[in-house]
């Protein structure tokens, strides 16, 4: 009888053992299905990371391409890189489309100057030239080219027709494209 209670009892206790390595084992197979999703997701976003860098390769070659090409017309031209280096390119018609308003007007030692609504944060480069439109009619007034240039506003140099010089004011707008 001694021996048939020994005998029950290491019975349980290896089918408490044999609950506890199954559970183990599932717990395992878990883990496992778990790291596979996760390196089934990291290799499609390798995938369309690898196929947006070709994409940008392509991109940087057609670029690189035109670049050349403009960069011979334009010694064929008689342009040399010293020029270009010192250009003011982007500044008047390549410039990026910027649009502000006039916030003030004033003439300093007979020049007329205006400060303008747009700054270095909006991409606003000393020398930009900005046409000045008016806000009512859209009718083209002027120019103004810019010398000083803060992080939020710009001042420049008011070019106008004596007839437009004076319906420039504040609330004016400035577009470097029109």
């Amino acid at each position: 009888m001694v021996a048939v209670e020994a005998s029950e009892k290491g019975r349980a206790e290896l089918n408490n053992q044999i609950l506890a390595l199954r559970k183990d084992a599932d717990e395992r197979l878990r883990q496992v299905a778990d790291y596979s999703t996760r390196v089934n997701k990291l290799v499609a976003d390798l995938e369309q990371t690898e196929r947006q860098r070709r994409n940008l390769a392509e991109q940087l070659t057609a670029a690189t391409v035109k670049t050349d090409k403009q960069a011979k017309l334009l010694l064929d031209m008689g342009v040399t890189t010293a020029q270009l280096e010192k250009s003011d390119a982007g500044l008047r018609a390549g410039a990026p489309a910027i649009n502000g308003v006039v916030r003030s007007r004033r003439n300093i030692a007979g020049k007329e100057y205006a400060t303008i609504s747009i700054g270095s944060q909006d991409q606003v480069a000393k020398g930009m030239e900005f046409n000045i439109l008016d806000a009512n009619t859209g009718a083209f007034l002027g120019k103004l080219k810019v010398e000083v240039v803060d992080q939020n506003e710009a001042v420049g140099e008011i070019m106008a027709e004596p007839q437009n010089l004076a319906q420039v004011k504040p609330g004016n707008v400035v577009k470097t494209q029109i």
